[in-house]
């Protein structure tokens, strides 16, 4: 998931493959603390750059 997320053009794909992949590593991990703590926090960043982060989004140009 994370070599796919890396080919990415765009980086809203990019960011919705790095949430994904907190998922599916969360659930890997299923029982180790640790790797379960630092897939919380990929989801936690990648939700709040997806739907809060409007930095990233290109400035319409005026005509």
């Amino acid at each position: 998931m994370i070599l796919l997320a890396l080919y990415m053009t765009d980086l809203k794909n990019y960011r919705k493959l790095m949430l994904v992949s907190g998922f599916v590593g969360m659930a890997a991990y299923w029982g180790n603390p640790q790797m379960m703590i630092i897939k919380a926090l990929v989801i936690g960043i990648m939700t709040f750059k997806l739907f809060f982060d409007k930095r990233a989004e290109p400035v319409p140009e005026a005509a």
